[in-house]
C-alpha cells in the first residue's frame, strides 16, 4: 500500500504512524537527543530515506519525488506539507579528564570557529582543545547546520578531525585528554572516558523547551508513492535508536545524581 493508492485512508495511516512514533519516543523518556536517524555511512538509511536536505531550495526540488529528511527551520508554507519528527539537539562530549564541563552557546561557537584553542581559556586546565566530529556526507552537513543555526558559527575551524564511524570517533575521543566530541550518539559514548557537556548549566536530555537548549527541527517529506509499510519500519528503527541513546544518557545522569548526593 502507498500513500497514492487510497489517498485519504493511506494518508491518514501515515499521520497515525507519525503520531504513534511521537508517543513511543515520549514513553521512552526522549526529551532532547541527537539525530539518531542519520545513517552511519552517509548513504540513505536502510534504503528508505532517499535524500537528506539542509537547504530549502533543495528540499522543494525533491519533496514531490523523494522520501526526504530535512534538518533546519522551514517556512510555514513548507511546514504544512511536511511531517515534523523531533528536535535534534547536539550532545557534545568532553574528555572526563577535564572534569565536569559547563559552557555557554558563545563558548561552543568560539571553539567551533577556532577562536578558542586551549581549555585554559575556559578555566578547564591547560590542555589544547582537540576537536573531533563524525564526518561523512550527511553527518558533516548535520554538524555544519547545527553549528550555524544552533550556535551561530560563521565558519568551522580547519583543524577539526573527522572519523567515519561512531566507534572510531568514540575511541579517538577517549584517547585524547583534551578532546571535545561533536556528533557522537550516546549509545556509543564510553561513560568512563567521555562526559556530555552541559550548556549554561543545562544537562542534555533534561526536560527543556526548545528555547532553553540549542536544537534543530527534523522533518520528513513523503512523496505520494511512499510505502506505508516502509515508513513504519523506518520509524521503528529511528525510535529504537532514540531509546538506546536516551537510556545511555539516563545512566550517566543517574551516576551524576548519585555522586552529587553522596
Amino acid at each position: 500500500m502507498t500513500v497514492r493508492d487510497v489517498d485519504g485512508p493511506a494518508l491518514d495511516m501515515a499521520y497515525d504512524l507519525i503520531r504513534k512514533f511521537h508517543q513511543r519516543i515520549a514513553r521512552s523518556g526522549f526529551l532532547l537527543a541527537p539525530t539518531p536517524g542519520c545513517p552511519r555511512t552517509g548513504a540513505p538509511a536502510e534504503g528508505f530515506v532517499q535524500s537528506y536536505t539542509f537547504d530549502i531550495d533543495d528540499l522543494v526540488a525533491k519533496m514531490q519525488s523523494h522520501v526526504v529528511i530535512h534538518h533546519g527551520a522551514v517556512p510555514d508554507r513548507i511546514a504544512s506539507r511536511l511531517h515534523f519528527l523531533y528536535r535534534s539537539s547536539p550532545i557534545i562530549y568532553a574528555h572526563r579528564a577535564l572534569g565536569e564541563v559547563d559552557l555557554n552557546v558563545e563558548q561552543i561557537r568560539d571553539i567551533i570557529e577556532g577562536r578558542v584553542s586551549n581549555w585554559g581559556a575556559l578555566d578547564y586546565g591547560r590542555k589544547s582543545i582537540v576537536p573531533l566530529f563524525h564526518d561523512g556526507v550527511v553527518n558533516d552537513a548535520v554538524f555544519r547546520t547545527i553549528a550555524a543555526q544552533s550556535f551561530g558559527a560563521r565558519h568551522v575551524r580547519a583543524d577539526l578531525n573527522g572519523y567515519g564511524s561512531y566507534e572510531h570517533l568514540a575511541k579517538k575521543g577517549s584517547e585524547l585528554a583534551g578532546s571535545i566530541v561533536f556528533g557522537l550518539r550516546p549509545e556509543f559514548a564510553p561513560s568512563t572516558m567521555l562526559r556530555p557537556i552541559s550548556l549554561a548549566g543545562r544537562w542534555p536530555g533534561s526536560a527543556m523547551s526548545p528555547d532553553q537548549y540549542p536544537s534543530l527541527p527534523v522533518w520528513l517529506s513523503l512523496p505520494d508513492d511512499c510505502s506505508v509499510g516502509a515508513l513504519a519500519r523506518y520509524l521503528n528503527l529511528v525510535a529504537a535508536r532514540m531509546a538506546k541513546d536516551v537510556l545511555a544518557l539516563q545512566k550517566i545522569a543517574g551516576r551524576v545524581r548519585t555522586r552529587t548526593a553522596a
